[in-house]
């Protein structure tokens, strides 16, 4: 994964610790949120991984608004103004930028990537456990530059091309040593 990511890039950011600490904040979290989705699958059999995905939106949303809400008081408003990197948090608005032309990026976007994908992937979480399931975020790490070169024609560099070559092996060990001791 370090090649995917390009390790030039990753030491150059090392002193970024802001945003190497969120990431790896959202990816713990987020893999908390697949083993607690997987607990209440277990203990709910009348749940399935949509309607995990479903309820997890309706919450997201709620959040989201009261959220956004919050950055229109003042106080709030201006403690996020007199930070720089947190400027982007004053009065966030609702809705910037919509327009008739992405209305339907957008909800191709929310409807098919988001919530078909997520129930997807809560279906595979159900049927073929946490781990199996969660071996999908690295496949989504080499198809995003993969679908990068194709359809925005940017350049794949060669780490990136080696890494995506590593994980994808180290994706099928697991099914070629099962095979071989089965």
């Amino acid at each position: 994964m370090v090649l995917v990511v390009s390790p030039h890039e990753l030491l150059s950011q090392l002193n970024n610790w802001q945003g190497i600490l969120i990431s790896i904040s959202g990816s713990a979290l987020f893999g908390l949120y697949t083993v607690l989705s997987k607990r209440y699958l277990n203990e709910n059999p009348g749940a399935n991984g949509f309607i995990i995905s479903g309820m997890s939106f309706l919450c997201g949303l709620v959040e989201l608004w009261i959220v956004i809400g919050l950055t229109h008081i003042s106080v709030i408003s201006n403690f996020f103004k007199a930070i720089p990197s947190l400027q982007m948090f004053s009065s966030v608005p609702v809705i910037r930028n919509l327009t008739p032309a992405n209305v339907g990026i957008l909800l191709f976007i929310g409807i098919v990537i988001t919530a078909v994908g997520y129930g997807c992937y809560f279906y595979a979480v159900e049927n073929a456990g946490s781990f199996p399931a969660s071996s999908s975020f690295f496949i989504k790490s080499i198809l995003a530059p993969i679908l990068a070169t194709i359809i925005l024609h940017e350049q794949m560099k060669l780490t990136v091309i080696i890494g995506t070559i590593l994980v994808i092996i180290g994706l099928a060990l697991p099914f070629v040593f099962k095979k071989k001791g089965a």
